[in-house]
C-alpha cells in the first residue's frame, strides 16, 4: 500500500522484521534478480550517456518535465475531488481489483494527503479531573503477537500455553480486542490505545497513523493521565527510532523512555530481549513509584515473540507461553503489593506464520483488565469486544475518573 514507502528505510535497517512475510522461493528469486536488475539499469544508463551524449541530456530533461507535469496534474485532480470519487473509502483490496495496484497506490497517496489535513475531534477531548483513586499505578502491556492458539486453529492445548489468561477468563477479566492488522502493523493497535481514535475517524491515515500522530498529541492517554500519574514510562527493548517513537512518545506525554540501551545485560529469549526482562523492569519501576509515593503510567511493548520463528509453530508457542507468564507474574506482583493499580494486557495482532497461520476475517486477540485496591470493579468482559480506541476510553472513564 502507499504508506509502505515510508518504511523502506526501516526495511533496510531491520530486514528481519519483513523477510518473514516473503515466501522462501520469492526471497530466492529476489536475491538473484535484484542485483542483475540493478546492474542492467546501470549498464543501460552508462551506455546511453557514453553513446548518445547529445540526446541523453535532452531525453532526461523531457522526462523530468513530464514527471513534474504529472505530479502537478495529480494535485490539481485533488482540488476537483477526483481521487475521492474514485476511492471514497480505504478499501484497498477492492480498489486493486478495479484499478490495478499502480493506480490504487497513487489514489491512496492522494487521499492520504487529503485526510492528514483533517482535524480530529473526538467529542471526548476533556474528562472531569475527579480522582477515583490517589496516585494509581497503571500498567499496560502490549504483548507481541499474543493470541489464543484456539483462535488460530492451531491444534495444541491453549491452556498449556496461556494458562494465566484462562485463569483470568474465569474471573471475567478477559475479552476480545478488535485489532485491524494481521502479522504486522503493531503501530495501528498501539496508536488506537494511546490516542483513542477509531480508524474510521482517521480515514486513509489509518494505515500508518504515526505519520500524522504529532498533530493530535493532547488526545493521548499519557497527557490525560498526567494529573494522577506524575511519571509516565514508555518501554520497548528495541530501537525507539522505529516508527519514530523516539520523537512521538515524548510529544504525547511520556516523560521517561526506556529503550534497548536500558536493557544492556538483560536476558534474551531467541534473538530478542525476553519478556521476563521486561517484567523485571516493570516491577522495578513500580516499586520505585510506590517508594516515592507517586502515581505512574507504565506502557510496555514486548518484542520476544516477534517473527520470524525459525522453529515454526512450536517456536511461536514457546514464546507465547513466556508472554502469558509475564502477565501472570505482574498480576501476582500487584496483588501482593496491595496498592491502587490497574493492569491492562493485550495482544497487538495475530502472528503471521507461513503455511500455518494465515490472515482471516477474524483478527481479534485477547485483552485482560485487572483492577487492584480501590480500582476493583465488577465488570465481566467474557463476551465483550473492544477496539483499541474503546479500551483507551474505558481506562479513562471507568477506572481512573469518576
Amino acid at each position: 500500500m502507499f504508506c509502505d514507502v515510508a518504511i523502506i528505510k526501516l526495511f533496510i535497517k531491520h530486514p528481519q522484521f519483513y523477510f518473514n512475510a516473503i515466501p522462501l522461493y520469492s526471497r530466492f528469486i529476489l536475491a538473484i534478480s535484484l542485483p542483475i536488475l540493478l546492474l542492467l539499469v546501470f549498464y543501460i544508463f552508462l551506455y546511453d550517456i557514453l553513446n548518445n551524449i547529445d540526446y541523453a541530456v535532452i531525453n532526461r530533461t523531457i522526462g523530468l518535465i513530464i514527471f513534474v507535469i504529472f505530479i502537478f496534474l495529480l494535485n490539481i485532480s485533488s482540488l476537483f475531488g477526483l481521487p475521492k470519487k474514485m476511492l471514497p473509502n480505504p478499501q484497498l483490496e477492492d480498489a486493486n481489483k478495479k484499478y490495478g495496484i499502480l493506480v490504487t497506490f497513487v489514489l491512496g497517496w492522494l487521499r492520504w494527503k487529503e485526510d492528514k489535513k483533517t482535524i480530529i475531534n473526538l467529542n471526548k477531548n476533556t474528562y472531569p479531573i475527579v480522582r477515583n483513586t490517589d496516585k494509581p499505578i497503571v500498567i499496560i502491556i502490549q504483548c507481541e503477537s499474543f493470541s489464543d492458539p484456539k483462535d488460530l486453529n492451531i491444534k495444541y492445548d491453549s491452556h498449556k500455553y496461556i494458562n494465566n489468561i484462562y485463569r483470568s477468563k474465569k474471573l471475567g477479566e478477559v475479552g476480545k480486542l478488535l485489532v485491524s492488522g494481521f502479522g504486522a502493523y503493531t503501530m495501528r493497535t498501539e496508536y488506537g490505545l494511546i490516542f483513542g481514535h477509531e480508524e474510521d475517524v482517521l480515514g486513509f491515515c489509518r494505515f500508518d497513523p504515526y505519520l500524522t500522530a504529532l498533530k493530535v498529541t493532547k488526545n493521548s492517554l499519557p497527557h490525560r493521565l498526567s494529573t494522577v500519574c506524575s511519571k509516565r514510562f514508555f518501554i520497548h527493548p528495541h530501537d525507539l527510532n522505529f516508527y519514530d517513537r523516539a520523537t512521538i512518545m515524548p510529544a504525547v506525554g511520556f516523560n521517561h523512555l526506556v529503550g534497548i540501551n536500558d536493557f544492556r545485560g538483560a536476558s534474551h529469549s531467541g534473538r530478542y530481549i525476553s519478556d521476563q526482562a521486561i517484567g523485571e523492569k516493570i516491577k522495578a519501576l513500580t516499586k520505585n513509584a510506590i517508594q516515592d509515593n507517586i502515581g505512574a503510567l507504565i506502557y510496555a511493548v514486548t518484542i520476544e515473540n516477534h517473527g520470524p520463528w525459525s522453529g515454526g509453530i512450536k517456536d511461536y508457542l514457546s514464546h507465547l507461553k513466556n508472554g502469558d507468564t509475564l502477565f501472570g507474574d505482574i498480576r501476582q506482583f500487584l496483588e501482593k503489593e496491595n496498592i491502587n493499580a490497574l493492569l491492562v494486557f493485550l495482544g497487538d495482532h495475530r502472528p503471521s506464520i507461513p503455511n500455518k497461520v494465515i490472515p482471516r476475517n477474524e483478527r481479534f486477540t485477547p485483552f485482560a483488565i485487572c483492577g487492584f485496591g480501590q480500582i476493583k470493579y465488577n465488570n465481566d468482559f467474557s463476551e465483550i469486544f473492544m477496539t483499541p480506541a474503546q479500551l483507551h476510553h474505558f481506562i479513562l472513564e471507568k477506572l481512573i475518573y469518576k
